[in-house]
């Protein structure tokens, strides 16, 4: 394939991830308007967004669907998903629907995402993939400095269904553009039994086991950062729906800052230092929130050294995992992010609780879960690439 045309092929993919993206994470920063337009309370919105977090689990399953059926038919088809979970809510605006459209569009999306990074895997050169795949993930950030800008916007002006409709006429678009862009392939020739393989390969690793409570333990001290500040800044200090959009583009920044210094410091410190020192930053960060809201700005300042040092953890931790078990790699890598939604879920379900006694609640669980992650990294034991457990570990 021509360099030129992966090239575009690239900017498209993260184009789309970008659309894709904003619909995942506007409802942060953008809860208390969504609970206000649908008439639901605090508790019942966070019980929603653990249901949409619920179905990460099932990514080490979706990730699969471009091996069996090739990669174009995979990305189309998580596209489509998503179209459809979009005009559930654009058709049935209510609680119901808005949960349901949560649903089916993450559905899309973790479709969508594996069957891209395979696509660019089987066509850049290992010594070069990773700078590729970097360009696709900078649409996680750029969802909140972007995004989060046009959101607060076309809220204030027609009202919270109004980013729905946009996303699903650009994700309609992206559809069609794929289906010109994307070359016709045969579908893989993966059997469902090197999978299964692949599972128990897994589960029979300490080293692999013990990473994954690692990223729930990090995916839970996160969440309850996410689920609080829309309405920590909302309350506190009386933000409008642009200055929230304002306040989410900076976060969106400090998260593309993260992404750029893994770039240039992490392989030079070591992958397990990185996430140490990561970690440490981020309970600092979150330790400081409660004491950060005498005035707007230095509570903005606050959350983006918190997303900064979260998104430096979370990108310094892709590659540590990707070297425990490199037979595996892919459903290892499925895995981290089964394990960083199971700690979504179970952020949404315990945040209501420490909702009640106030911001700094949440942001002691942060400490805390941040605390047991650490635990958890000082027992991941790295040797050589690929040989982190003896045959028969767990039985000695």
């Amino acid at each position: 394939m021509k360099k030129n045309k992966l090239r575009w092929q690239v900017v498209v993919f993260t184009l789309i991830r970008l659309v894709l993206n904003t619909v995942f994470r506007m409802v942060y920063p953008f809860r208390g308007e969504f609970e206000k337009g649908l008439g639901v309370s605090y508790a019942q919105m966070s019980r929603g967004l653990g249901l949409r977090s619920f179905l990460g689990l099932f990514a080490p399953l979706l990730a699969v669907v471009g091996d069996r059926r090739g990669r174009r038919t995979g990305i189309l088809f998580g596209l489509a998903v998503y179209v459809v979970g979009l005009g559930v809510v654009i058709f049935w605006p209510t609680f119901p629907g808005f949960i349901l459209a949560l649903v089916i569009t993450t559905l899309g999306k973790f479709t969508y995402d594996p069957s891209v990074q395979a696509y660019i895997g089987d066509r850049v050169a290992y010594e070069r993939r990773a700078r590729v795949l970097a360009v696709f993930e900078y649409s996680w950030s750029l969802s909140y400095l972007i995004g989060g800008l046009v959101v607060g916007a076309l809220i204030a002006r027609y009202g919270w269904v109004s980013p729905f409709v946009l996303v699903g006429v650009l994700a309609l678009a992206g559809i069609l553009v794929l289906r010109w862009m994307l070359p016709k392939e045969p579908p893989q020739k993966e059997v469902q039994t090197a999978l299964l393989g692949n599972f128990r390969e897994v589960f029979a690793s300490p080293t692999a086991v013990i990473a994954m409570v690692m990223v729930l333990f990090v995916g839970l001290a996160n969440e309850m950062i996410n689920l609080e500040f829309g309405p920590w800044l909302q309350d506190n200090f009386g933000l409008k729906l642009l200055a929230l959009g304002g306040a989410s583009a900076a976060l969106g920044l400090s998260e593309l800052v993260g992404e750029g210094v893994v770039t240039l410091v992490v392989d030079r410190l070591g992958k397990q230092r990185a996430v140490g020192l990561g970690l440490l930053a981020n309970i600092i960060a979150g330790g400081l929130l409660p004491i950060m809201d005498a005035n707007v700005g230095l509570a903005v300042f606050g959350l983006t050294l918190f997303y900064f040092s979260f998104e430096f953890t979370f990108v310094s931790i892709v590659p540590l995992i990707s070297e425990i078990l490199p037979k595996a790699r892919g459903t290892m890598l499925a895995f981290m992010f089964a394990s960083i939604s199971l700690g979504r879920v179970l952020g949404a379900w315990i945040n209501p609780g420490l909702h009640q006694a106030g911001f700094w609640a949440s942001a002691a669980a942060t400490v805390v879960f941040n605390l047991c992650a650490i635990a958890a990294l000082s027992r991941v034991k790295m040797g050589a690439a690929g040989q982190v457990d003896p045959p028969g570990s767990w039985t000695g």
